[in-house]
């Protein structure tokens, strides 16, 4: 399955949730937390990650996770989720070709001006950086290529 398809797929998935809003794709690297405040800075590069990342894993064959988890004015922010193997997958209930989930509450995020973003990721704390790998689920604070990257 191509990634343009999974995306066009996944837009119907969520227009049959009740969110109609465009979807924009992040990854972690995108979103921190400033206080109580959900901060996500998207890049046009994202979706080129994106869409590596989901390439590499279909090739895998252990499924792939098109998962909403925030929003961030009139957009949804999403992320893709690849497992390690089909026991990480069965772990977090991804099965193959393509699992869409969506969050039952879509926290409301801030888009961060250039200053505050930079001066957030300049004082954020190992703990902080935990924290926004911690709100993806899928144990990714715990996976040393998502820590590492």
């Amino acid at each position: 399955m191509r990634f343009a398809e999974a995306n066009e797929q996944f837009t119907r998935f969520l227009r049959d949730q009740g969110h109609c809003d465009p979807i924009v794709w992040i990854t972690p690297s995108d979103l921190l937390w400033w206080g109580s405040a959900l901060l996500i800075r998207p890049r046009p590069e994202a979706t080129v990650e994106t869409e590596r990342m989901f390439n590499e894993a279909t090739e895998k064959g252990y499924g792939v996770a098109l998962e909403a988890v925030a929003r961030l004015d009139h957009r949804i922010c999403c992320f893709v989720f690849a497992p390690d193997d089909p026991e990480d997958a069965a772990s977090h209930f991804v099965a193959p070709p393509i699992t869409m989930k969506v969050r039952q509450e879509l926290r409301s995020a801030e888009k961060p001006g250039t200053f505050q973003w930079w001066l957030a990721r300049k004082i954020a704390s190992k703990r902080t950086h935990v924290r926004a790998l911690q709100f993806f689920g899928y144990e990714l604070d715990r996976r040393q290529r998502v820590v590492a990257g």
